[in-house]
C-alpha cells in the first residue's frame, strides 16, 4: 500500500531527527578520496579509446565544462555525505544545462529536464545538490559575485522545495501529467519580466520552432550517385559501414520502439537505408550517444542507443546505489523519432 499524504508528511518530519536539516549544506573531502584524475581514467577505460581525448579537451575548456563532464566525481563526493533515506529516481546529472526546451510528444515546447544516461534510484539530496551546485559554478564562470550567486542558488532550491510541496498535495495522475509549457511560461513572464528581455526569449523559442529533422537532414547526410547517405565527419560522426563492427540496427536500435507501444505503428513506416554513430555534446560522453538513421523515405530518425548501462553501473559502483530495473532493454531511453 502506498503511503497516505499524512503518513508521508510524518516521514518527512521524523527525516529531520535523523539528519539535521543544515547537514546537507556540510562538505569535507575525505580521508580517502578517490583521485577525482583517476576516476576519469578508470571510466576511459569502457571508452571509445578515439573519443577520450575529445572528452577530455571538451572538459577542458573550462570549470564549468569539467563540471559536466565529472558526474562520477561528485557522485564519490556525495556517497559518504548525511542523506535523509528518502530515494526518488533520480536523473543522475541534474545540472543546469541538462534542463531546456523541448519538444513534447504532442509537438508543444515545454521546460523539462533531459538526458537520462545516469539515472538511477538513490537520495533525492543527489540531484538538488548536482543542480544547485551547478548554478555556483555557472555563476562564478560569467563572472557573477558572490551576492548574486548566493541569490541564484536559493532561488534554485526554494523552487524545488515549492514544487515538491505543491506535488504532494495534489493527485497522482496531476502529478504524472505535469509539465511546464513554454507557452505558459512566456504569458507569465509578459508582466513580471522586463520587455527587452522578454523579446529576447521569444526571438530565441521562434529558432527553435524551425529546428527539425529536415534542417537536420540537410546538415548530416549528403546526396551520392543519386542516394541519400549520412556524411562522415569521423570520429563525430561515423557512417556504419565505416565502423570494425557493424551494428544490425534492424534487430537493436529498432527494437527498442517495441517498449513504446505508441511508437509500434509508426515503426512500420520505416525500413534502414543508413546509419551513422554519432557522438553527443555532452562533455562526459566518450561513446556512441546515439545513431542517426535514414529511413526508405530518405527522413532522419535520431535514436538515443549509447551503451547505458556501463555508464550507469559505473556510476552505481561509486555511489553504493541499486537499479531498479528489470529489463535492460528499459536502459536505452528513446530520445525521439522524427
Amino acid at each position: 500500500m502506498h503511503p497516505t499524504p499524512a503518513e508521508r508528511a510524518a516521514r518527512g518530519k521524523a527525516a529531520r531527527a535523523e539528519v539535521r536539516r543544515s547537514a546537507p549544506a556540510d562538505w569535507e573531502p575525505a580521508a580517502d578520496r578517490p583521485d577525482p584524475v583517476g576516476l576519469l581514467e578508470e571510466q576511459a577505460r569502457t571508452r571509445v579509446p578515439e573519443l577520450v581525448p575529445i572528452r577530455y579537451g571538451r572538459m577542458l575548456l573550462s570549470p564549468l565544462a569539467f563540471f559536466r563532464g565529472a558526474a562520477a566525481i561528485m557522485a564519490a563526493d556525495l556517497a559518504p555525505t548525511p542523506r535523509t533515506g528518502l530515494a526518488v529516481q533520480l536523473s543522475g546529472d541534474a545540472h543546469l544545462f541538462n534542463f531546456g526546451v523541448f519538444a513534447a510528444s504532442d509537438r508543444r515546447l515545454v521546460f523539462s529536464l533531459n538526458d537520462f544516461d545516469e539515472t538511477l534510484t538513490g537520495p533525492f539530496e543527489w540531484d538538488v545538490k548536482r543542480l544547485v551546485a551547478s548554478f555556483e559554478v555557472a555563476g562564478r564562470e560569467r563572472g557573477l559575485d558572490r551576492k548574486h550567486r548566493r541569490k541564484a542558488n536559493l532561488t534554485a532550491v526554494r523552487s524545488y522545495r515549492l514544487a515538491m510541496q505543491d506535488f504532494a498535495q495534489s493527485r497522482t495522475l496531476d502529478v504524472w501529467y505535469a509539465r511546464l509549457e513554454v507557452d505558459a511560461i512566456v504569458q507569465q513572464w509578459t508582466t513580471e519580466v522586463r520587455k527587452k528581455r522578454l523579446d529576447r526569449v521569444k526571438r530565441s523559442l521562434a529558432k527553435r520552432t524551425v529546428k527539425d529533422n529536415l534542417r537536420a537532414l540537410d546538415k548530416l547526410t549528403e546526396v551520392v550517385e543519386g542516394k541519400r547517405r549520412i556524411v562522415s565527419d569521423p570520429p563525430l560522426l561515423v557512417p556504419l559501414e565505416e565502423l570494425e563492427t557493424v551494428l544490425d540496427l534492424r534487430e537493436t536500435e529498432l527494437e527498442l520502439l517495441v517498449l513504446r507501444p505508441e511508437h509500434q505503428t509508426e515503426l512500420a513506416h520505416h525500413a534502414v537505408k543508413s546509419g551513422a554513430c554519432a557522438l553527443g555534446d555532452a562533455r562526459g560522453v566518450a561513446a556512441p550517444a546515439r545513431h542517426e538513421v535514414l529511413d526508405r523515405r530518405a527522413r532522419l530518425v535520431a535514436l538515443h542507443a549509447a551503451p547505458l548501462r556501463d555508464r550507469v553501473d559505473e556510476l552505481l559502483d561509486a555511489v553504493g546505489g541499486q537499479r531498479d530495473h528489470a529489463d535492460p532493454r528499459e536502459d536505452q531511453l528513446l530520445d525521439a523519432v522524427a
